[in-house]
């Protein structure tokens, strides 16, 4: 379940990095769809926040609260590289880190 709860935080911030004018264009088209980048915000902010009541939940506030941040600062690293070097794969990444994550729960 902790893997899961990795995978959210990447979602989370990829969502969130895709509000931003330079790597929506980049990633996803040329044209800008505000309507759709109001659901980004929306839908990784509560994911993060999920993802944060879980890390407290599963393992303490203090060391929920670190491990947190510590997989906040690896997902950023993974997700500056992957739209830096490839940012038209970067989907197909996400869903690949998906899959992955969802076979030790279904083992």
């Amino acid at each position: 379940m902790m893997t899961l709860n990795i995978y959210l935080v990447y979602l989370g911030l990829v969502l969130l990095s895709l509000t931003m004018k330079k790597h929506y264009i980049e990633v996803i088209s040329k044209n800008e769809n505000k309507i759709l980048k109001v659901v980004f915000t929306l839908l990784g902010w509560s994911i993060l926040i999920y993802t944060l009541v879980a890390f407290i939940q599963t393992i303490g506030l203090s060391l929920g609260i670190t491990l947190w941040l510590g997989y906040i600062a690896l997902a950023i690293v993974l997700i500056a590289f992957a739209f830096t070097y490839i940012p038209k794969q970067s989907v197909k990444l996400s869903i690949a880190l998906l899959v992955l994550t969802l076979i030790p729960i279904i083992i």
